[in-house]
């Protein structure tokens, strides 16, 4: 009896039907990635440099950046396949990203820097004029950020002249935007063996570039880590509905994640291409909490700014941990505003403009080679 009743592996859902059903809890794991990447940066301001131990950089800074990007790779392949229209998709692309990160840089000028002066010399004096906002805006628009500080400020601070060290990955998830448009155009993108290849040569790239790390440029390291992050992603897409997603598996995954990154220096040649399964597996199984509104992007793009402004008080003193709760704490408010005043509305908006004279298309056929 108790064998007639315990589910066989062909009866367990797949992870396309897992993903398919309403109501999983992506948005809270990526709004627990980006209070994680709140918790490293912490580090970074109060002792005023990158320097940190091992668990704390992977586990609280590369490890949740990596996550953000396989968790794109899955979705963005998903909406490709959702839309295949090359406006659309650049449309709904763009909403995403760059009217919240305008926003946020405009604010950094006009609100966070007289504000981090007021808390750091009791004056609401930035210490940079209208030029250096104008420059700070206009030279880093496009999601290149060319300067990171505003005429040499923040100052006075352990991290000076950085207003926000968490936009530099931006200009990489465009690009991986890209890619998937490309892959999705030249009909690459739903072939299972050329995914799955294109993933093997990423962690091959990835394990070349650690290996030889002193000899690579770093804009190289980066393309390497991205790329592979993002085509775990993809691959793990194209093979959803062949993939049992089971409890205990979406577990141990995500142990063997965090004891090779608390522990083992380039955990991404380990364990990389696993971590989009453990976030997505995790995030299909557990349908409750369930988090309607991301507040994600809104807590990774200005957490750095609120930090630096706490870098200027007494806050700076309480430690990690406190420091990184009050950061977090305050930086919720500010990612709300965001998706509700600017995130939600642009993609309505676009989402609007996308479904204007669309055609029901035929579900696509993800093929074998």
């Amino acid at each position: 009896m108790s064998t007639a009743m315990t589910p066989t592996r062909s009866e367990e859902p797949t992870l396309a039907e897992l993903f398919a059903r309403p109501g999983n809890s992506l948005n809270a794991i990526r709004l627990v990635l980006a209070s994680a990447v709140i918790v490293r940066h912490a580090d970074v301001v109060i002792h005023g440099t990158m320097d940190a131990s091992l668990a704390i950089d992977q586990v609280f800074g590369q490890l949740p950046v990596d996550g953000f990007f396989a968790l794109s790779g899955f979705l963005i392949s998903a909406s490709w396949v959702a839309d295949p229209r090359p406006r659309s998709f650049l449309l709904a692309r763009c909403a995403r990203l760059l009217p919240a990160f305008w926003v946020c840089l405009a604010l950094t000028v006009l609100i966070a820097g007289p504000l981090a002066g007021l808390v750091r010399t009791g004056r609401l004096d930035p210490g940079y004029g209208v030029v250096d906002g104008v420059r700070y805006l206009v030279s880093n628009a496009a999601l290149v950020m060319f300067d990171n500080s505003i005429g040499g400020t923040p100052t006075g601070v352990p991290w000076p002249g950085d207003w926000n060290a968490s936009l530099w990955t931006l200009k990489w998830e465009f690009l991986c935007y890209l890619g998937v448009l490309v892959l999705g155009l030249t009909g690459l993108l739903l072939k299972r063996r050329l995914m799955v290849g294109t993933l093997v040569a990423a962690w091959v790239i990835q394990t070349l570039a650690l290996i030889a790390y002193v000899f690579v440029p770093g804009i190289l390291l980066d393309a390497a880590r991205f790329f592979l992050m993002y085509m775990s992603g993809v691959a793990l897409f194209v093979v959803a509905d062949k993939v049992r997603v089971r409890p205990r598996t979406v577990a141990l995954a995500i142990v063997a994640i965090l004891l090779c990154a608390t522990f083992v220096p380039g955990y991404r040649i380990l364990v990389g291409p696993f971590v989009a399964f453990a976030l997505v597996g995790l995030g299909v199984l557990v349908r409750r909490p369930r988090l309607r509104h991301d507040l994600s992007y809104g807590m990774y793009i200005y957490g750095f700014p609120i930090e630096q402004i706490l870098a200027g008080s007494p806050v700076r003193e309480w430690g990690l941990v406190a420091f990184s709760a009050v950061a977090i704490v305050a930086t919720v408010p500010l990612a709300a505003v965001s998706w509700f005043g600017i995130e939600r509305p642009v993609h309505r908006w676009a989402r609007g403009r996308r479904d204007r004279g669309r055609a029901p298309a035929s579900p696509p056929q993800v093929v074998g080679g």
